[in-house]
């Protein structure tokens, strides 16, 4: 099973961002990329490529 909102919260760490900075590059707001990595709710797969890219990683990464 694929865990993307552990690989999420990882990689944005990883990157050094903030939820809100993270969130702001991928241009959502904080409280939906927070339910994101959460797991409380799932992006659909375009959202998931902007995910990715906001924390400098190709969606594959995520999802591997």
């Amino acid at each position: 099973m694929i865990d993307f909102p552990a690989k999420l919260r990882t990689a944005r760490i990883a990157a050094g961002l903030s939820q809100t900075e993270a969130a702001r590059r991928a241009g959502l707001r904080q409280s939906l990329w927070s339910d994101y990595e959460r797991g409380r709710k799932s992006p659909s797969i375009n959202q998931s490529e902007r995910l990715a890219q906001a924390v400098g990683k190709h969606l594959r990464d995520l999802i591997d």
